[in-house]
């Protein structure tokens, strides 16, 4: 991601972006080529931690309760990506 946008800026884009993602994934289960370039635009930011960890939804193991990206985001933050 460009360095010319803010702090606030680089949240909001990677917030939309996996909003984005979670619901393409939901209509098209074969969109796991997508998930690559996500991880490397999250690059291990400490900044995109409180937003992973809302995708994680650690608390929650029913799966008819969680996010269509929420084991890629596990996955990713165990760093298993």
């Amino acid at each position: 991601m460009t360095n010319q946008l803010s702090i606030e800026e680089r949240y909001a884009v990677v917030s939309l972006i996996l909003s984005s993602y979670d619901d393409y994934l939901g209509s098209n289960q074969n969109g796991q080529d997508t998930w690559p370039d996500i991880v490397k635009l999250l690059n291990h930011d400490p900044l995109y931690d409180d937003v992973l960890n809302y995708w994680a939804l650690w608390g929650e193991e029913r799966k008819d309760h969680l996010f269509h990206i929420t084991p890629q985001i596990r996955s990713y933050l165990k760093g298993n990506h």
